[in-house]
């Protein structure tokens, strides 16, 4: 009888013909006050018009509480600063803004509509495996609109890597913004079938 055995490899090497495998940090955060309002709620955000060009003119903005038919777009980039404050190793940001629009890393104002108005904001970034896999990221965010002053907030975050792919979707396990931590969770968007992992609730005193 003849054994065919098959190895399909770890699926995690570093480097492919395509270029570097990376590791992926998404991080979707919700914000209300002591009250339970929603803090992101009315943030300005915009989707990208059909023309082809790249000028500012071609988005269009509108606030979070307008009733539209899609799930959320891009928040305008003259509502917030982020940057990257700290890292173990070299992070950077997935999908800068075009020029036009400051080269601003982009942040999303995301909705479910089955959950009827629930707003949440969202980021990524990404480091290649071949540099290293960095424990905990700071984030540094100014968002007026959102903490009521035009202070910069850290979002501080701890992660561990995620399962073999082409690239990996690292798993976040503790958040804390401004030194208080919030749990972390998976967002249950109902009908939708977006799947909304690495998801805290933040609570602000407001």
């Amino acid at each position: 009888m003849l054994l065919i055995i098959i190895s399909s490899g770890s699926g995690c090497d570093e480097e492919t013909r395509y270029g570097p495998r990376a590791d992926i940090y998404n991080l979707s955060l919700s914000f209300l006050d002591t009250s339970g309002n929603d803090l992101v709620k009315g943030l300005e955000y915009g989707w990208r018009g059909l023309s082809d060009g790249t000028e500012q003119s071609d988005w269009y903005w509108w606030p979070a509480d307008t009733t539209i038919a899609v799930n959320g777009g891009i928040v305008s980039p003259k509502l917030y600063t982020l940057r990257i404050k700290t890292s173990t190793v070299s992070v950077k940001f997935l999908h800068p803004l075009p020029t036009s629009l400051g080269g601003t890393p982009k942040m999303n104002l995301l909705t479910d509509i089955a959950t009827q108005g629930y707003y949440w904001l969202n980021f990524g970034a990404y480091s290649e495996m071949k540099h290293g896999f960095p424990d905990s990221i700071v984030f540094a965010l100014a968002c007026p609109y959102v903490f009521g002053d035009d202070k910069v907030h850290e979002i501080a975050t701890w992660w561990r890597r995620g399962p073999c792919g082409y690239n990996r979707d690292a798993i976040c396990y503790r958040i804390e913004v401004d030194g208080k931590e919030f749990p972390v969770e998976k967002l249950d968007t109902g009908s939708n079938p977006l799947t909304v992992t690495n998801f805290a609730t933040i609570i602000l005193d407001r």
